[in-house]
Order: C-alpha cells, then sequence, then structure tokens
C-alpha cells in the first residue's frame, strides 16, 4: 500500500474497526489483534455474546465501568487456547491474549500448592498470590484467573428511555420490595397479552410476597388460577407491562436484570433472592441453584454472587433430555456456594475471585474473532474472566482507510 508520504509499504496484516476503517499492521511482530471466538460472553452489569453487539462501555477488571473506544474484528484460521476452570465457561482465546492470572506456590520439585490450602511449612505462609498479566499460550493447570469481586455501573439511574409519557416506562425506585420483584419478573415472569404482568408461583409465601410487592407499584393484582402445584397472579397495567418489558426483555432466552440495579442503590442480594424464588431452589447441601435459558441473565446472576462474597459455578448449555419439555430450550446452571463451603474451588485474592484452571487444549478454529480497546482499565470481562484489551499494534496514522465500493481509499493513504 502507499503510505501518507506516497511511499510503498509492506502490510503485515489487516484488520476492520467497527466504523468499517481499515487498520493497517506495519510491524511484522505484531500482525493480529489477541482476540476471542464467536461464542464468548464479555461485560459484566448486562453480558451479551461476542459479535451480536458494540457496546459504548465494558467492565474492567477492576470492576468499574469503562468507556470503548474501538472494536476489533477480523477473520482468524488457526488454534486457541481453550482454558477450562472450575466456576465458570470454558474460555477460548487466542494463544498471545492476555488473562489476569495468580499462580499458586510451587514446591522446589515444581508441584503447585492450591490457593487457600492450610501452610504447613514456613515458606507457604509468607507466600501472597500476585494478579499478572499472563499470556493464554502460558498459562497452566493449576494456575488461577481471576475476575473482579465488585460489579456497579457506576452510573445514575436513569430509568426513562423516552420523554413521551406513553412510551416511557414507569418511575421506579429502589426499595426491599422492587429489588425483590425486580429479580422475579426477570427470573420467571411475562408480559400479559391483555396488558399487564403476571407470574406463575409454586408457594405460598412467594406469592403472598409478590402481591405485596406488586400492589407497593400501584396496581391491584390478583389470582387468575390456582392448582394444587401453582398459582398464576396477573396485575393489570399498561405501563407496569411496558416496564418490565423495556427492563428485563420479552422472551425467555432474553430475560436480563436492567442495568440500573447495579448503580449501587439496589440491594443486590435481594435481586438474587428474586431470582432464586421465581426459577430456583436450594439444594440439600445449602447450595441455590438458578436454572435460566439466558445467558445474560445467568452471568448476571454469577457476578451478582461473587460481589456478595459467594463462591458460584456456572455450567451449561445443558440441552434437554427425551423426558423433558417438547419445546425446552438449552440451560445455563449457576450453582451458588456460601464463602467457606468445602466443594467449591474457588478463593478470594485480595479484590478478586479466584478460579483454578483445571486442563488446557487447543482446538482449531476458522472464523471471526473480536477484541476492544477500552479506555482507562484496558481491561474487559470475557466469559466473567478479566482479560486485557487490544494492544494495538496498528501504525495510527493508517487509520481513516476505508473500503468503498469494493476498493480501499481515504485521507491517509490508499490500497
Amino acid at each position: 500500500y502507499l503510505d501518507q508520504g506516497g511511499a510503498p509499504s509492506i502490510a503485515y496484516g489487516i484488520g476492520v474497526d467497527r466504523s468499517g476503517a481499515v487498520l493497517v499492521f506495519n510491524d511484522p511482530g505484531v500482525t493480529t489483534w489477541h482476540c476471542f471466538p464467536l461464542g464468548t460472553v464479555i461485560g459484566g452489569c448486562t453480558p451479551f455474546i461476542v459479535g451480536t453487539v458494540q457496546p459504548d462501555t465494558l467492565v474492567g477488571h477492576d470492576g468499574a465501568v469503562h468507556t470503548v473506544s474501538r472494536c476489533f474484528e477480523r477473520e482468524y484460521d488457526g488454534d486457541l487456547v481453550e482454558i477450562h476452570i472450575a466456576g465458570t465457561l470454558p474460555l477460548r482465546v487466542t494463544p498471545e491474549h492476555q488473562i489476569l492470572v495468580a499462580r499458586p506456590y510451587r514446591t522446589r520439585s515444581g508441584k503447585k500448592i492450591q490457593l487457600g490450602v492450610r501452610p504447613w511449612f514456613p515458606a507457604l505462609k509468607r507466600f501472597k498470590p500476585v494478579p499478572e498479566w499472563v499470556e493464554a499460550c502460558s498459562i497452566s493447570e493449576g494456575d488461577y484467573v481471576l475476575s473482579p469481586t465488585f460489579l456497579s455501573n457506576m452510573a445514575p439511574q436513569d430509568i426513562a428511555e423516552s420523554t413521551d409519557p406513553r412510551t416511557a416506562p414507569m418511575d421506579l425506585r429502589a426499595s426491599p420490595e422492587t429489588a425483590w420483584l425486580i429479580g422475579l419478573y426477570a427470573g420467571d415472569g411475562y408480559d400479559h397479552s391483555g396488558g399487564g404482568v403476571g407470574f406463575v408461583l409454586s408457594d405460598v409465601e412467594t406469592e403472598s410476597r409478590a402481591i405485596a410487592a406488586l400492589r407497593s407499584l400501584g396496581s391491584s393484582p390478583r389470582v387468575i388460577e390456582r392448582t394444587d402445584t401453582y398459582a398464576r397472579i396477573m396485575a393489570s397495567s399498561v405501563i407496569l407491562s411496558r416496564s418490565f418489558r423495556a427492563w428485563c426483555g420479552a422472551t425467555a432466552p432474553t430475560k436480563r436484570l436492567p442495568e440500573f440495579v447495579f448503580n449501587g442503590e439496589w440491594d443486590l442480594g435481594l435481586v438474587l433472592d428474586g431470582l432464586i424464588a421465581a426459577d430456583g431452589y436450594t439444594s440439600k447441601d445449602g447450595a441455590r441453584i438458578l436454572d435460566s435459558t439466558s445467558i445474560t441473565l445467568a452471568y448476571q446472576a454469577w457476578h451478582i454472587a461473587v460481589t456478595l462474597g459467594c463462591r458460584p459455578t456456572i455450567t451449561g448449555p445443558h440441552i434437554p433430555g427425551p423426558s423433558g419439555y417438547a419445546n425446552g430450550k438449552p440451560t445455563y446452571r449457576v450453582r451458588i456456594a456460601r464463602d467457606g463451603a468445602r466443594w467449591s474451588r474457588g478463593q478470594r485474592v485480595g479484590e478478586y475471585y479466584a478460579m483454578p484452571v483445571l486442563s488446557i487444549s487447543h482446538p482449531s478454529y476458522a472464523g471471526p474473532v473480536f477484541n476492544f480497546e477500552v479506555s482507562d482499565a484496558n481491561s474487559y470481562i470475557a466469559n466473567g474472566v478479566a482479560v486485557h484489551n487490544c494492544d494495538g499494534g496498528f501504525n495510527s496514522y493508517t487509520y481513516g482507510i476505508a473500503f468503498q465500493g469494493g476498493h480501499a481509499s481515504g485521507r491517509a493513504g490508499s490500497l
């Protein structure tokens, strides 16, 4: 290609940013971005599948929200590093991508001592794991990947999406009743066709609490169906229907918690209680279980549990068996253990939730991969794990070259 001064130059790699502009790599040592393939879950407050959204903000390794300056996409054909983790879904990434890791104590023979093990010799008593950025290809079994333990949107509550009172959601303020009700609706609520919201609840206590919460919003809920195993509650209200649909989504696979519940004013414990009351249960060993067809909602519950000091795990997708519902969809299971539960392998390392690496594999992959450039923190969250953002690697003066009609031209030069 011709550079800014018109001189011929060699491009060692080419990519496209979110605006469609071509980025040219001039350093032969850096010809690609470090990226994630399709299927990776990005975010924090409102997680999303990479490739489906071009975000304006992302949560960094510090648990705070930061501006996304650029989104990148390119084609990739080669091996990935697939990291199998106790606590979250497997993470697939290009080999050079940096991940936040805490490495356990190693004995002289090279044996790794798991974090949280009671020290029995002086060196282990003095050992303090230190978070460090490590390339995916250098991570090994027994290392720990890290997730921030504090998740906050750090933004003022802005519920209304329209200034038109006929289309704007209602004005909802944080309270114990509304926090629990938001979780309940995200877990199992639905938009009633006649204009209202409905719930199908299986125990009297949850039924009474839902009715009281709906009444606190000025509605008049009623039981429209009752059987030996459940009660169907409906609150007729167009604004309630419009509001909850805007906040939490309309269908089970798209359900989510609204971002405003992460702004620091809402009791996340009560939000999680509502989710469990709607679509979960408590197991015999005391763990709380949530099953959801929405991977966004599942990861929101997972992040809330981490923020509350619990030790969650997420698994899936679980495919319904022959005995399940005919229209059953794959589900994701979040298992939330109390801090100190014996079966949970997650540990606390300073301000992070540390999850042990179980194994590493190297699957081949051909298709699009993605990355983001994040201001300030230079990091974001992928499958619950803190990862570094794009390190650049392109010549800045070629930024702005864009494909037009099948040809490349622009302010900075031409291809």
